[in-house]
């Protein structure tokens, strides 16, 4: 068992991934990637692949900061970039964040919205 948890995969728009008509589970980083995805999305009022404008971006980082603030599983916030492709039909935002985690290890958190 992880000591993040384990949980179901979701797709992208937050649905269940249903592969192959089972549903596949994630643990460990990934665990955490999908609950502060989901969290930072549903905290900013948004769906993945419709984030407004630019102007959001200043928002995302607050309001990644205090997701991850919250979330027990995380010690530390090391770096956080925010990368914004809002030209085109669909407008994403990349999160990568380095967090050192409850385990004593500092890593990667790749998020998008």
């Amino acid at each position: 068992m992880s000591e993040f948890g384990t949980g179901f995969a979701l797709e992208q728009s937050f649905d269940f991934d249903t592969t192959n008509g089972t549903l596949p589970t994630v643990s460990g980083r990934a665990i955490i990637e999908r609950d502060v995805a989901f969290t930072l999305a549903r905290e900013a009022d948004v769906r993945r692949g419709s984030v407004p404008d630019a102007d959001f971006r200043a928002e995302v980082e607050v309001l990644i900061r205090r997701v991850l603030t919250r979330d027990p599983r995380i010690t530390a916030v090391r770096s956080l970039s925010i990368d914004l492709d809002v030209g085109g039909d669909a407008k994403t935002a990349a999160v990568d964040v380095s967090v050192d985690t409850v385990d004593g290890e500092t890593g990667a958190l790749l998020i998008e919205i």
